[in-house]
């Protein structure tokens, strides 16, 4: 698998979107489907080298059920049986800051760069308490006066 710099990380050159898994009526919603078919569909992907997962809390079957994939993703990777190594390669993608209301309303939080940033700084901590310690995560943001946020 070819790879790319990602900040100071390595990352698959080839990544995953995990959005479609959780769009309403989609595997992961169908926990039949979501067993089947979703979570051996993210074992795949790392089973091939894919190092790169791309979710978002906004990434849900409805308005009111924010989180869902990162909980999928998070399933996944835990139920993955790649060594300790490989999933110490594995880097979850987020992002914040994007709303998602009543009527499927779509929008940004906060008036300013600066209360956009906040924002989506808080957004992606709730996307941490769904990920156990020691993965990787990137928080991208597309916030020109803030710089873009790797950690641990």
């Amino acid at each position: 698998m070819k790879t790319r710099r990602l900040g100071h990380t390595e990352v698959s050159a080839i990544g995953l979107g995990c959005m479609n898994v959780s769009w309403k009526g989609r595997a992961a919603t169908d926990p039949v489907r979501r067993r089947e078919s979703a979570i051996p569909g993210f074992h795949r992907a790392l089973d091939e080298g894919i190092t790169l997962l791309d979710t978002a809390n906004i990434y849900a079957p409805t308005w009111d059920q924010i989180g869902h994939n990162e909980i999928v993703v998070r399933e996944a990777f835990d139920s993955w049986s790649g060594s300790a190594e490989s999933k110490a390669k594995v880097v979850l993608a987020t992002k914040g800051g994007i709303t998602r209301s009543v009527g499927e309303v779509w929008g940004h939080t906060g008036s300013d760069d600066s209360a956009k940033w906040e924002d989506s700084q808080f957004d992606c901590s709730l996307g941490l308490r769904r990920r156990r310690n020691g993965e990787q995560v990137c928080v991208v943001t597309g916030f020109p006066s803030q710089p873009s946020r790797h950690g641990n």
